[in-house]
């Protein structure tokens, strides 16, 4: 038996479970995913993996790193085109200005010389399990 001819018989197998899931939840998710699954192993060149893949051959030579820096860089460019909502950038300044008073206290109060830290850190008998 092929691995397509397996992955079927798993998916029709795994129907009934889709169709009570549905029933119990409403809708038709379940049954969908399903046949998206179907449509995948019959046409496997469908299915976002490897489209990446033959964009990576066609686009950058099967660099990955190449495809991974471009992809790095449009989505950066797209984030930075739709700007945090007013409200959620004033609650991360919040959360910054809050950890750094945190953080100068927690140093306010470090009493111990950065060397004598240093070589307690990484003393073999802290090391120990």
């Amino acid at each position: 038996m092929s691995l397509v001819e397996w992955g079927g018989q798993l998916l029709v197998e795994c129907a009934p479970l889709a169709a009570a899931l549905d029933a119990a939840h409403g809708g038709n998710a379940h049954r969908a995913a399903i046949d998206a699954a179907v449509e995948a192993l019959s046409n496997p060149d469908s299915v976002p993996s490897a489209r990446l893949l033959q964009a990576m051959a066609r686009e950058h030579d099967n660099s990955f790193v190449r495809c991974a820096l471009e992809l790095s860089h449009r989505h950066a460019a797209t984030l930075r085109a739709s700007p945090l909502a007013p409200e959620v950038e004033a609650g991360f300044a919040r959360l910054v200005a809050e950890s750094l008073s945190e953080q100068r206290v927690i140093e306010a109060a470090d009493d111990v010389p950065f060397e004598t830290y240093r070589q307690r850190y990484l003393s073999p008998a802290r090391l120990e399990v």
